[in-house]
């Protein structure tokens, strides 16, 4: 089951990086020795994503068989993300705006938290049908690894090549009827995986020294840039972020607890359409491709174009949410009418 997922991506990540002492001859030395100080240079990285994942993974085990508390759940959540953050997974968007060292303490940090926790969570949440927080994962996945391998990041594209086909092979197994299942183990790991990583890719090269410079001067141009480009993780990620806020805002309107499980997710909602379980999950995937195609050209795009990838994004979401309503109108004419009837 997950323990057999969290083996294999943990042996492949770490046979990853101890590829150049195994292969000492042939022509796949030449390749590792051209990478060797940027392999080295991410040990520190690859022992906090080790150490993070197992301390996630430990959490969402024990919840599985003891079923924790949501305070004790968020104590192991936390310690796993302040792992990571220590060993340099940190959303550094702050330079964009302001490029000095205390900037680190008093944004990366908390706002790499707070979007850790919420990733986490969120891919916890989606594990609601077969094979649907798995998929979303390795899609997710899949763009970073793109993005992160245009810019230059080998390791990182391939520590998520890792994950994406541990993902695939879990998958095979996971698909409706499935044989076997995430639990929150698996569940949290995957979270804490994806948010990882998206913390670890660079999503601009420029770094203006302060607010004023992205406003006016020379570097005006490319700090807008860079604010477009910091907004990739957030259309890669429409569909968690979408499916969560959408819960909770349900959740809170009707007055029910937040933590509680229910069947008002997007998964759920679409099934309440007409579709099937499986045709649900397949359109969830595709809507995550359409975000995501849409998010790697932000990384070049123009003011106009990256408006019309957020204009698109929306109204996907948009039409979703307008069926919805739709179904939910009719649900509520077929149980008056029902009613009547029985008068």
């Amino acid at each position: 089951m997950w323990r057999g997922f969290y083996l294999s991506l943990i042996f492949s990540i770490i046979l990853v990086f101890l590829a150049p002492s195994i292969l000492s001859s042939g022509k796949w030395i030449t390749f590792f020795e051209n990478h060797q100080i940027g392999i080295s240079n991410e040990s520190l990285a690859l022992i906090g994503i080790l150490m993070g994942g197992g301390v996630t993974f430990l959490g969402g085990l024990l919840d599985d068989r003891h079923s924790l508390s949501p305070r004790r759940k968020m104590v192991w959540q936390v310690s796993g993300s302040l792992i990571a953050i220590a060993a340099g997974y940190r959303l550094d968007f702050y330079k964009v705006f302001w490029n000095h060292w205390s900037g680190e303490f008093l944004f990366a940090v908390p706002v790499t938290l707070l979007w850790m926790m919420f990733l986490i969570n969120a891919f916890n949440l989606l594990d609601n049908m077969d094979g649907l927080s798995a998929g979303v994962a390795a899609i997710t996945t899949t763009f970073f690894a793109i993005y992160a391998h245009w810019q230059g990041e080998y390791f990182l594209a391939a520590a998520m090549t890792c994950l994406i086909g541990s993902l695939l092979g879990f998958l095979r197994y996971n698909w409706n009827p499935s044989r076997i299942f995430m639990g929150d183990g698996g569940a949290l790991l995957v979270g804490f995986l994806v948010a990882a990583f998206t913390c670890r890719c660079t999503y601009y090269r420029a770094t203006p020294s302060s607010l004023l410079a992205s406003l006016i001067g020379e570097e005006g141009v490319q700090a807008r840039q860079g604010l477009l480009s910091i907004l990739t993780p957030l259309v890669i990620m429409a569909v968690p972020i979408f499916d969560t806020t959408s819960v909770v805002f349900i959740r809170w309107r009707n007055g029910k607890p937040l933590m509680q499980g229910d069947t008002n997710h997007f998964s759920h909602r679409l099934v309440s359409l007409g579709l099937t379980q499986k045709n649900a999950v397949l359109v969830i995937y595709l809507v995550t491709i359409f975000t995501g195609l849409g998010a790697l050209i932000l990384q070049s795009a123009s003011v106009k174009q990256a408006v019309l990838v957020f204009l698109q994004v929306l109204s996907v979401f948009a039409m979703i949410i307008l069926l919805e309503n739709r179904q939910r109108q009719v649900n509520a004419e077929g149980k008056g009418t029902v009613t009547c009837a029985g008068k």
